[in-house]
Formats: C-alpha cells, sequence, structure tokens
C-alpha cells in the first residue's frame, strides 16, 4: 500500500465512549468456570481471568476496549464481557470495532500511556477522556478506518512472507513428528503417589514433586530500575508482566547483571526463560532463578511451563514473594533413582516445538492462500 497519509490530533474521548462497567464483580466472591468472560486489570490472557456466570443484563458489549485504570492495559474484548475493579469500557464512536481495527488502535493508545509507570496514576474518565492520540485521517479529516486496516492487512501479509523465509533458511520448516516425538506426547499421566513421593504416571516414565526452593536458588535486582533508565544500551531490562515477557527495553544504568540460562518470575508469578543476561526491576518484586536443575534451553522452558499456573494463585492483594513462591511445588519427571529425567524434558520440549511450528506454517499457508483469492 502506497497510499499517503495524514495524521491528525484527537483526544481518546473524541474516539471513544468512555464509562465504568455495568456492574463490578469482586474476584474473590465469583465463582469460575461459568460461560462469560470475566476481564480483570491483569496483563496476561487478554485481561481474561477467567470465565463466570452472572446475570448478564451486567455483560458489557463486546467488541470494545476493556482499560485498566492503574494498569493502562488495554484489550479488545470480541465477546460480551464481565469486568472486576479499576476498568473502564471503551466504546468506540461512529464505527463498529473489529479485530483488524483494534489491531491498530492498542498500539497507538499504549504509546500514549508509555510515559507512565505501573501504579503511578489512577486514570480517572476525566484523563482518559483528555489523553491525546494521533490517528490517520481522510480528507475531511476523520479517522481513516479504511487505511488502519488495510495497513494491518498489509503488515501481516509481510510478516507472513518473512515467516516462510525464515522457516526456511534455518530448517524449522521441518516439521513433522517422528515416532519417537508421538511416543513422547503420548506419554499418559495419572495422579496416584506411591509411598515415595512418586506419581506413576506411565510404565515409561515416573513423577515427583519439587518444591522450588529444593531446585532454584533465588535472587533479586539491587538497584531500583525505572521506565526512565530505559536508553536501548547495555543490557535487556526486565519488569513484571506478559506483555513482551517482561522485557521493557535496555539499559546501561549501573546495576546488577543476571546470567543467562535462568528463569525470571515475577510478583504475577509470570515464569520465563532466559538464555541471555539482564537486569531486574526491585519495586515490582522480580527473582531470578538459576540452579543446577536448568541443564540446557529445552530444560528451562520444560521447567516454566510446569510453572504455567502459578498466576491464577497471585493477585494485587496477594502478590507473589520468594517466602511464598520457594513453598510451591512442581512435577517433574524422575528416573528410576529419582533424580529428574533431563532426557525426557529435551525430547517432550522439541516435539511440543514441532506441533506448534506446524500450526505456525499451517497459519502462514491460510493467509498466503486468502491473500491470492483476494488478489484474483
Amino acid at each position: 500500500m502506497n497510499k499517503p497519509y495524514v495524521e491528525c490530533e484527537f483526544l481518546l474521548g473524541d474516539i471513544f465512549d468512555i464509562h465504568a462497567p455495568a456492574k463490578k464483580f469482586n474476584a474473590n466472591t465469583v465463582k469460575f468456570g461459568g460461560l462469560y468472560p470475566y476481564v480483570a486489570r491483569g496483563s496476561s490472557n487478554n485481561g481474561i481471568r477467567g470465565y463466570i456466570t452472572e446475570d448478564t443484563k451486567y455483560l458489557n458489549p463486546a467488541r470494545t476496549f476493556s482499560f485498566g485504570q492503574d494498569t493502562a492495559t488495554v484489550y479488545y474484548q470480541e465477546k460480551a464481557y464481565f469486568t472486576g475493579d479499576k476498568i473502564k469500557v471503551m466504546e468506540l464512536r461512529g464505527h463498529e470495532l473489529n479485530e483488524t481495527i483494534a489491531l491498530y488502535l492498542i498500539p497507538v493508545i499504549r504509546k500514549a500511556f508509555s510515559g507512565f509507570a505501573w501504579g503511578q496514576s489512577s486514570f480517572n474518565e476525566s484523563v482518559l477522556n483528555n489523553m491525546k492520540i494521533y490517528l490517520p485521517v481522510t480528507s475531511d479529516g476523520t479517522p481513516d478506518w479504511d487505511y488502519m486496516s488495510e495497513r494491518v492487512r498489509e503488515l501481516e501479509e509481510e510478516r507472513v512472507r518473512e515467516l516462510d523465509a525464515y522457516l526456511k533458511v534455518s530448517g524449522l520448516d521441518d516439521y513433522e513428528l517422528t515416532e519417537e516425538d508421538k511416543a513422547v506426547l503420548s506419554l499418559s499421566e495419572k495422579t496416584a503417589f506411591d509411598e515415595a513421593g512418586v506419581v506413576e504416571h506411565h510404565s515409561e516414565i515416573r513423577w515427583k514433586e519439587f518444591t522450588l526452593d529444593e531446585l532454584f536458588a533465588a535472587e533479586k535486582g539491587d538497584i531500583d530500575l525505572q521506565q526512565k533508565d530505559i536508553n536501548d544500551k547495555g543490557c535487556f531490562f526486565i519488569n513484571s508482566g506478559v506483555d513482551n515477557q517482561g522485557i521493557k527495553g535496555r539499559t546501561d544504568r549501573p546495576a546488577k547483571v543476571f546470567t543467562s540460562n535462568t528463569i525470571t518470575i515475577d510478583f504475577w508469578g509470570n515464569a520465563y526463560y532466559r538464555d541471555f543476561e539482564y537486569k531486574l526491576a526491585t519495586h515490582n518484586h522480580v527473582f531470578s532463578l538459576s540452579g543446577d536443575i536448568i541443564k540446557n534451553r529445552e530444560v528451562g522452558l520444560y521447567l516454566v511451563g510446569r510453572m504455567a499456573g502459578f498466576p491464577k494463585l497471585f493477585s494485587y492483594s496477594n502478590m507473589a514473594t520468594w517466602p511464598k513462591l520457594k513453598e510451591l511445588s512442581i512435577l517433574l519427571p524422575v528416573k528410576d533413582n529419582g533424580a529428574p529425567d533431563f532426557d525426557y524434558m529435551e525430547r517432550y520440549i522439541r516435539a511440543i516445538e514441532k506441533c506448534v511450528i506446524a500450526n505456525v506454517i499451517k497459519w502462514k499457508d491460510d493467509v498466503i492462500a486468502a491473500t491470492k483469492t483476494a488478489i484474483a
């Protein structure tokens, strides 16, 4: 798309009707396992904490944005949803919001709030309505929704072409599962403990629970690094959150440097494997976990996969600290002598990666086919 465009300044309140949710539901009193999304202020899973069933007259409209007032997190909600505390609902004025336009608007809105630190301010409706954003416009000065949609599709097609080339050059287009891969993925899991605390899941594999304290040593940062310290120089700076796996940028401000081949876990319980050196925020309690248990990248990825349920245990009123985390247990495959089975972990991760790549390639091929159809 070579179409030139002009950007104009708008107030967020000019583009969106921003209002409180139909009703606020307390996360500590609702019963999860229902039919409708329950959106909170968290930074994972599109803000969806779970699913609940309540009176449908309190559902917020589908195809709107949910905005976390003290986290400045904004997410597109395709389906009608309930919300927790400190969430605002943003309904697009004069045009239907869809996923494509949402993909254009979300980075624009996030950029407007990029100068604010987490918890720095609680954005009420007055503040939100007066935030300035910049959008492409038509000749009559109104937002150019067609341009936004075309631009997102153009970027998607560009990324698909880059992905196609990368997969071929890197050899990742070889994603067929071997018989060994299929065997690893087909191992069933049971839940009965024997007297030694080992879980017998399959005749070929045994499992055992380990506390994080048994597996890792935990360390924290030594300098209170902030968003203002990011200058695109030096080491990666890691804070709490799931956006970009908590990576906020680079900083050369002097601070403790943590080694690669470690795991970080933040005060939400989000765990990520790191294959690079980094520095940590201290005000949001991000921990670096190290130890001989992390043999390599595949084992590191397996371990964080076993921690995937941790975020469900923590919230604003119950943030993760090391005294809490170290008592948590994860289930690991073990050999007959009770030692972790690293070979199984590595083979499992490689098989899972092949499955993921296969799904990516299917998506890529579907996009290319759709593009060819549109051109024809």
